[in-house]
């Protein structure tokens, strides 16, 4: 055999049996007949999608074991399986794996080559820098790169921005390409600890957790004890964190406080007081002076609700007539109404155009017995991300038992799966939106600077867990690893990593966003020589229905506002407050006028 073949060598239990029924294959596989001048006692089979004429797999069935350098390849009827693809080129269909992905993940490789006398015996590998991790790193199956090219793709990564541009000037094929931190992380320790990926062969991913060198993302209670006395937990230095983005409502309560905003509370509150202190000051001048001059001369004391109104005209720029004793203390009072009053009354009109107070859901309690919907920042999450909302929601952390029924009820109403991202979903505030902090504070707060959709508020309470990695004991160069590990962590490497790939996220959402409203800013097409058909208007009337959405959702100080009996309680407000101090001071009026006769007459 002069030309060199990799075999897959696959021990699986299952796949076939030999019995007097025949053989049975897995699903997919279709026999072939033997080629008995390649090897004698085998059979070949293929998968019905496959298009390589030059791959095919070999199953022995067998009941003689016989050396390998014999040129045959045998196993015991009843037992293990030997599968063997020979032949393999990296232009293999990806639908093949998705078959035997399952089978492969309990299998091991070993490489057979021609030895002497063109006789093939096992190539000698070398296990031991075998690095085994998780292929969650990799947002699908589709982005795996083929046997044998790991480490090439590992070495040929430069960085998670220059990737991202150097890769492609599509944004399309720039997004599913796009790199994260721990796809680096992988790279620096393939590099920095001299291991390999392509040297696990098949066992490259394993399914089960316990096999793993190194594993990310490990966030809940349940899974560090897992890892408790097989693997060494190392602190990301990052946090998961979920928040949730829900509708602002209008209340009804903000049209009166809309009354106190052009000077705030801590000015009316001060008013108030300087007010209070004056006004005693006042009557405590009115008792002393009077007990020290009452043989000279009768002082007219002054009562409380007298007092109250003298001190009212102030703000109403109708000042009194104050005694001599008093006029400095009332000249000082006089000189703050009058600077208040002139600051009121500039903001007052922008105060009354303005929305009144708004409020949102601020806790998880809330957000539950929300009627609306939950749905997510798209329908997956960040790339690469081995931490996902659900798994966060359900962990079993140190919280109390109506915390953990909140977060139970909230997995259940979570849809993040299932609600594709709309332009009128969003315009109209359909769902209430929980996701990775990560995406949920850049989405929002791109669609309310750079769209002006602004009808969504991020809640303040979040759910927070601390994020650790997991080095394996069994790891090939364990101790080498951590140092690696630690060593980037200490250097900042880490956190580079992570501003990196949140600048590429924010980059994806924008375009994503930009997508999803583009037909709300598109320019219609005139065309006044043919008719619209009724696909033209159904488009047109969508349209519609998305630009109302969008403007519906505008500032009123941006774009125009429907007006309502209710935008002008304020104002109604403030005149039945005028009216009523109004009448106090001309019953005051008529009341000091009378007392005024009466001293008269005497």
């Amino acid at each position: 055999m002069a030309e060199k073949y990799t075999l897959l060598v696959s021990i699986v239990c299952g796949i076939l049996s030999n019995s007097e029924s025949g053989i049975s294959l897995y699903p997919g596989l279709k026999t072939y007949t033997p080629n008995s001048q390649l090897l004698h006692g085998i059979t070949f089979f293929t998968p019905l999608t496959n298009i390589n004429s030059n791959l095919c797999a070999i199953v022995i069935v067998a009941s003689k074991y016989k050396n390998p350098s014999k040129g045959e390849l045998t196993t015991k009827a009843g037992s293990s399986t030997l599968s063997i693809f020979f032949g393999y080129t990296p232009q293999l269909r990806l639908a093949f794996f998705r078959q035997v992905s399952k089978l492969m993940s309990l299998s091991w490789l070993v490489e057979l080559e021609p030895g002497k006398n063109d006789q093939l015996v096992v190539k000698q590998t070398n296990e031991d820098s075998c690095l085994l991790f998780t292929h969650e790193i990799f947002a699908t199956y589709r982005r795996i790169p083929f046997f044998f090219k790991l480490d090439a793709y590992f070495r040929s990564s430069q960085g998670i921005v220059l990737d991202y541009y150097k890769l492609s000037s599509n944004n399309y094929v720039r997004a599913r390409q796009v790199k994260n931190r721990h796809r680096m992380v992988i790279k620096t320790i393939l590099e920095n600890v001299n291991l390999s990926a392509d040297a696990c062969y098949t066992r490259r991913f394993p399914l089960e957790r316990s096999l793993r060198h190194i594993e990310f993302g490990v966030s809940s209670l349940t899974q560090q004890n897992e890892k408790a006395g097989i693997a060494e937990l190392i602190h990301a230095r990052e946090q998961f964190q979920i928040k949730f983005a829900t509708v602002k409502k209008e209340l009804f309560v903000g049209y009166f406080v809309s009354l106190v905003s052009p000077v705030g509370w801590s000015v009316l509150v001060a008013s108030l007081l300087l007010g209070c202190v004056i006004g005693t000051l006042i009557l405590l001048h009115d008792q002393v002076e009077s007990k020290i001059c009452q043989n000279r001369r009768k002082i007219q004391s002054q009562s409380v609700f007298d007092m109250l109104i003298f001190l009212l005209r102030a703000f109403l720029e109708q000042a009194g007539e104050p005694r001599r004793e008093i006029r400095h203390i009332y000249a000082i009072w006089l000189s703050y109404c009058l600077l208040i009053t002139a600051t009121y009354r500039s903001n007052l009109t922008n105060s009354l155009s303005k929305p009144g107070s708004v409020q949102n859901i601020e806790n998880f309690q809330d957000l539950v017995a929300c009627n609306k919907t939950i749905a997510g920042v798209g329908r997956s999450g960040r790339p690469g991300q081995s931490s996902n909302v659900r798994a966060i929601l359900a962990a079993d952390h140190s919280i109390s038992f109506e915390e953990r029924e909140t977060f139970k009820k909230l997995e259940k109403k979570y849809r993040k799966e299932k609600i594709e991202p709309a332009a009128l979903d969003i315009l109209i505030g359909k769902y209430n939106y929980l996701d990775d902090a990560a995406l949920i504070e850049p989405a929002f707060g791109i669609m309310e600077k750079r769209y002006g959709i602004n009808i969504f508020a991020v809640g303040r309470v979040s759910r927070v867990v601390e994020e650790f990695w997991a080095v394996g004991y069994h790891a090939p160069k364990f101790r080498e690893i951590l140092k690696t590990l630690r060593d980037l962590g200490q250097t900042g490497i880490f956190d580079h990593f992570k501003k990196q790939q949140e600048l590429i996220e924010r980059v994806l959402l924008q375009h994503s966003l930009q997508v999803i409203l583009a037909k709300v800013f598109v320019k219609e097409e005139l065309d006044q020589d043919e008719e619209d058909s009724f696909e033209d208007m159904a488009e047109k009337y969508e349209r519609l229905r998305l630009r109302l959405a969008f403007f519906g959702s505008r500032d009123v100080a941006k774009a125009p506002r429907k007006l309502s009996l209710k935008n002008f309680v304020g104002i109604l407000s403030l005149l039945g407050c005028g009216l009523t101090i109004a009448g106090g001071v001309y019953v005051s009026e008529i009341r000091f006028r009378r007392d005024v006769l009466l001293a008269g007459n005497r």
